[in-house]
This record gives C-alpha cells, sequence and structure tokens, in this order.
C-alpha cells in the first residue's frame, strides 16, 4: 500500500512552510504569492524530489505570469500552460 497525504499550507506565513519536502505543489491564487517566496522557499520543497507545480490564478502582471508564458514556448519542454475560464 502506498501511503499519500495532501497538505493544505497558507504562505500568508511562509517560514512555516520551510524545510517540508513533497512530491508537488498545488498553488493557488500564485499571482499573489511573493516571487521570492516560490524562489527560496516553495520551490526547494520540490527540489529533491523532482517535484512538478501547479499554478492556479487569475491573469496578472505578476511573477506568475511570467511562468505561464513559458509553457507557450517552444523553448521550454517541461512547460505547460493552460488556460480555462471559470464562467461559461
Amino acid at each position: 500500500m502506498s501511503w499519500s497525504a495532501v497538505w493544505f499550507l497558507s504562505a500568508d506565513n511562509p517560514e512555516n512552510i520551510r524545510g517540508y519536502g513533497f512530491r508537488g505543489l498545488v498553488i493557488d491564487e500564485a499571482a499573489l504569492v511573493p516571487l521570492d517566496v516560490w524562489n527560496y522557499i516553495l520551490r526547494p520543497t520540490i527540489a529533491q524530489t523532482l517535484g512538478w507545480a501547479v499554478f492556479i490564478s487569475p491573469p496578472g502582471a505578476q511573477w506568475f505570469y511570467d511562468m505561464s508564458t513559458r509553457g507557450n514556448d517552444p523553448e521550454e519542454p517541461d512547460f505547460e500552460s493552460f488556460h480555462f475560464r471559470s464562467t461559461r
């Protein structure tokens, strides 16, 4: 049997996230998370496991936008971007 757990953590106090190791992250409202929190706290939690990250956010001109455009760049094969409407 394989054991897995789902954790729900807030980036309001990012120091509480430091030191964990995860196989993947789902970051909701990613545009509201400061870039330094991604680079120095969240990203290292998946670095040792070569984990994945899913970023969810409305469009914005933050670092999230820069990351999402990488998914449309053919020279960035490790990135994918998707766009879904939340209304009909």
